[in-house]
């Protein structure tokens, strides 16, 4: 049994997505995820907000996305659009 294997997928919101929900703006940024997908990540915990006071996608601000490149195909895909 081989341990699972996590990686840190950071984003940098720009100013086209500032002011977007954290779900519609991990949606816009990452290929093959679906929102329903996104919005289970985030129940999972599996998102680093950076500021947890802001909810939203601020310019500036590093949101960043554990994936597990094992378990999922498209996870091993994953890319920034």
């Amino acid at each position: 049994m081989t341990a699972q294997r996590w990686v840190w997928v950071p984003f940098e919101v720009d100013k086209k997505f500032d002011g977007y929900r954290i779900d519609r703006f991990l949606t816009q940024r990452l290929i093959g995820y679906s929102r329903s997908k996104i919005q289970a990540i985030l129940e999972e915990a599996r998102v680093l907000k950076g500021d947890l006071s802001d909810p939203g996608a601020t310019k500036g601000k590093v949101i960043s996305v554990r994936i597990n490149p094992g378990k999922h195909s498209h996870d091993m895909d994953c890319r920034m659009k």
